[in-house]
């Protein structure tokens, strides 16, 4: 998909306020779901260097154009890491991160399932965009950030 389409779509998510309000309220329900099971991120920065960890971060449209609408400024991404990701205090964004930053731990306690939670909340996700008539995007997070930045 080209960035200005992809970019396009991700706009006509933000101007949906049902879909801002369903990423809000899907985001509740996780944090609720995974302190239920003792899940507890302790800010210690190794997952938000994406580079170094050795993973990628996915979110949909409607989370990026939450986090655009939320975030006011979206900052460019360089290197492999979150630009959001501060040395010292770690995630400055921690009230708006997307999905998988809610559901991943770096140690996963047990009886945990990060992929279950996830897929459950991006099944959500999809079933809301189909009925509302809303594009669903699924792009990795750096390379979307990238795309909105780019906007401004």
């Amino acid at each position: 998909m080209l960035g200005q389409e992809l970019r396009d779509r991700i706009e006509t998510c933000g101007g949906n306020v049902a879909a801002m309000a369903l990423v809000e309220g899907l985001y509740l329900d996780v944090d609720r779901q995974t302190a239920a099971v003792s899940c507890e991120c302790r800010n210690c920065k190794t997952c938000c260097d994406f580079q170094r960890a050795g993973h990628r971060l996915y979110v949909t449209g409607l989370e990026l154009a939450h986090f655009a609408v939320k975030v006011g400024r979206v900052l460019i991404p360089s290197g492999g890491a979150c630009p959001y990701l501060d040395a010292e205090s770690g995630c400055t964004v921690r009230q708006i991160r997307p999905l998988g930053c809610r559901t991943y731990f770096c140690r996963e306690p047990q009886g945990y399932d990060a992929a279950a939670v996830t897929e459950r909340q991006l099944g959500r996700i999809k079933r809301f965009c189909d009925r509302e008539g809303l594009p669903y995007v699924y792009v990795e997070w750096l390379e979307g950030l990238k795309l909105l930045a780019n906007r401004e």
